[in-house]
């Protein structure tokens, strides 16, 4: 399927200080040479294959992860 914003397949966020449990939410952590993502789903967020892309001026692909249980679905 196509990503959609509409179908909750699509989010466009910031990275921020603190996790949000209540929308798509992400933090980095640095040290030495590596950068950790932390990276928490929608609520409704359905299970599936997502794309991770981070976006400065032009899209790059950090790869893929598998959402495959929404511990925060309502």
């Amino acid at each position: 399927p196509i990503p959609s914003v509409d179908a909750q397949t699509k989010a466009k966020f910031s990275l921020s200080k603190f996790i949000s449990r209540s929308s798509w939410s992400a933090t980095a952590e640095t040290s030495d040479s590596t950068v950790s993502l932390t990276v928490c789903s929608h609520p409704n967020a359905p299970i599936g294959v997502y794309k991770l892309i981070l976006d400065q001026g032009e899209g790059v692909s950090l790869g893929e992860f598998a959402l495959l249980f929404n511990p925060w679905c309502k």
